[in-house]
C-alpha cells in the first residue's frame, strides 16, 4: 500500500507508509506514544503499530522525523540522502539494525538515542562528526562500524551502550 499524507490523513495500522520527502523546510514529525505527528502546520494521525518504513526520494531526514516509533523495525532510505537530523530515529525501541546510505555526510545530535533494540550499524565515510549522544543508551548494539575520516566524537555518543564490545574505524 502507498499512502499519501495530507491534513488529517489518517493511516492504516499495520502497513507500510512509503513517504516522499523533498521540501526542505523545516519539519517535526513524531510519534508520541505512536499516536500522532506534527509536520509543519498540518497534523498527521501515524498508525500506533507502524513497523516499516520506505523513504524513497527524500534529500534529507528532518529532526526528530520518526522520534517515539516504538514499533518500527525496519526503515529504508533512499541513496541520495545527505543528512540525518537531531532526534530522527530516537526512541524506536523496535529497531534492530540500520542502514545509513553512502551519502549522507551529516548525523544529528541524539540521533538513535535509546534505540535499546538497534544491534548493529554502519557509519558511512562522509561522516565525519560523531553527534553527542547519538547511541545513548543504545544497551544491544554489538557491532559499529564508524567513518574511517571521523575526527571528532561528541560526548556520550556512546553512553551506556552496554554490548558494544570494539568500535571499528
Amino acid at each position: 500500500s502507498r499512502y499519501s499524507a495530507t491534513s488529517s490523513t489518517a493511516f492504516e495500522p499495520n502497513k507500510t507508509v512509503y513517504t516522499s520527502a523533498t521540501s526542505t523546510s523545516s519539519a517535526w514529525y513524531s510519534c508520541y506514544n505512536g499516536t500522532s505527528a506534527y509536520l509543519q502546520t498540518y497534523f498527521y494521525n501515524i498508525p500506533s503499530k507502524l513497523t516499516t518504513v520506505n523513504i524513497t526520494d527524500a534529500t534529507n531526514i528532518q529532526d526528530g522525523a520518526f522520534n517515539n516509533c516504538t514499533y518500527i523495525t525496519d526503515i529504508n532510505l533512499n541513496e541520495g540522502i545527505t543528512s540525518i537530523g537531531a532526534y530522527a530515529f530516537r526512541d524506536n525501541e523496535a529497531l534492530k539494525d540500520f542502514a545509513i546510505s553512502e551519502t549522507v555526510s551529516t548525523i544529528g545530535n541524539n540521533a538513535f538515542y535509546n534505540d535499546v533494540s538497534l544491534t548493529e550499524i554502519y557509519i558511512p565515510d562522509a561522516v565525519t562528526i560523531i553527534p553527542n549522544s547519538l547511541f545513548y543508551n543504545c544497551t544491544s548494539l554489538n557491532k559499529l562500524t564508524i567513518s574511517r575520516y571521523a575526527t571528532t566524537i561528541g560526548s556520550n555518543a556512546f553512553y551506556n551502550c552496554k554490548s558494544l564490545p570494539k568500535i571499528n574505524i
